[in-house]
């Protein structure tokens, strides 16, 4: 069964767990995903007797199955029912798709579930936000390719470009691997997996996310991503997106400087502490526990 929303998870030890839960309006009755012959392919109840408690917290935060509110009545995300989050942004007409999932079933039932506390608002426009195949691998799952697809059918060449589809407003930045969305009229800023509360990507990473900060910290209200949890207040964001950026600014130097008196890779994990939020303890992972919808 989804993992239930209630005081002990939304007031915890950290930050994180009450945001991980912010906006939670409603899952699917089984955390179960079905092919066409009816066979299961996707599970995401209950943790693993065998994992270790600070390696299940992340995906306590992350793997929460259900529909979440980001913005009201503006964006809403499905988390928990694939490897990344999708999200759904509301327009004049019916609803944009950013990254619809691995899978189609993944997709349908994430659509559905939207749909089912939304109601049934027609896709206008499906978005990925990069080539991985977690983001846009179940497009056939929320629509026929009789939309617009940014990507595919809809280029993005340069940082800066702006496009309006469904009347609503959106300003790209492009990155070595992904491609981030300022949405104006909604204050929110989508980053893909630029800033996911997990260390990846180095120096390339910390160059454009000092350029995002530029652009849009500024003016953005709420932060969300393909593989995590939003970031709502703009002093928030803009500590969340400056800690990204100079932890891995300084995991990247501080691998570089080691590698010159040299040091092996395995030997260099070892070696590193990452500063600020990213070398405190880990909280012990709370016991698996079951969402209630919002009243």
């Amino acid at each position: 069964m989804p993992m239930r929303q209630n005081k002990e998870w939304c007031t915890g030890q950290d930050d994180d767990f009450p945001s991980s839960c912010r906006g939670y309006i409603g899952a699917l009755s089984q955390a179960l995903i079905h092919a066409l012959d009816g066979g299961v392919i996707g599970d995401s109840e209950g943790c693993p007797a065998t994992a270790s408690p600070s390696l299940w917290r992340q995906p306590q935060l992350t793997a929460t199955q259900g529909l979440f509110e980001v913005v009201p009545d503006a964006i809403y995300q499905v988390r928990g029912l694939d490897l990344a989050n999708m999200t759904l942004v509301e327009g004049s007409a019916g609803v944009i798709v950013i990254d619809p999932l691995i899978s189609s079933e993944c997709a349908a039932a994430a659509l559905a579930l939207y749909r089912s506390h939304r109601g049934e608002r027609p896709v206008t426009m499906v978005i990925y936000s990069h080539s991985d195949v977690r983001h846009f691998g179940g497009v056939r799952g929320v629509t026929s390719g009789d939309v617009p697809i940014i990507a595919p059918t809809l280029h993005i060449t340069a940082t800066g470009q702006e496009e309006t589809v469904d009347g609503v407003r959106m300003v790209f930045q492009l990155t070595p691997a992904e491609m981030n969305i300022f949405l104006p009229s909604m204050a929110a800023l989508g980053l893909a997996g630029d800033a996911t509360h997990t260390l990846r990507g180095a120096l390339v990473r910390a160059r454009h996310l000092t350029e995002a900060i530029s652009m849009f910290a500024d003016r953005s209200d709420v932060v969300f991503a393909s593989h995590r949890w939003p970031t709502w207040g703009r002093d928030r964001v803009l500590a969340f997106l400056s800690g990204q950026r100079d932890v891995h600014a300084y995991l990247h130097d501080q691998t570089m400087r080691l590698i010159g008196k040299g040091h092996t890779g395995a030997e260099i994990a070892q070696m590193l502490t990452p500063p600020g939020s990213f070398s405190q303890p880990i909280p012990r992972a709370r016991k698996p526990l079951s969402f209630r919808p919002r009243r």
